[in-house]
């Protein structure tokens, strides 16, 4: 099954989401052979998944709307999450 990346998913994250367990990590590269451990998955990105390892598990994500994004944290423009500040400290 083709499945799309979504905000702050690393790899282990999509594996997770869509199989059930990260038992199925191996399944992924071997399904997604250009992706390596180290790679940082972009948003939007099409992976192949065929493997559900635990299909309660992606059930259970499924039905509650759980999106599991523990990856890099991405910042869009306008957002108000790219502010400036000073922090302002005196010690006596």
């Amino acid at each position: 099954m083709r499945k799309i990346v979504q905000p702050s998913q690393d790899i282990f994250d999509v594996v997770l989401h869509h199989s059930g367990t990260l038992e199925s990590i191996g399944d992924f590269f071997r399904s997604n052979p250009s992706i390596g451990l180290d790679e940082d998955l972009s948003t939007g990105q099409v992976v192949q998944i065929d493997a559900i390892g635990d299909s309660q598990v992606v059930n259970y994500y499924q039905s509650r709307g759980i999106v599991p994004a523990n990856g890099r944290i991405e910042f869009l423009p306008g957002s108000g999450l790219g502010f400036d500040y000073e922090l302002d400290f005196e010690f006596n």
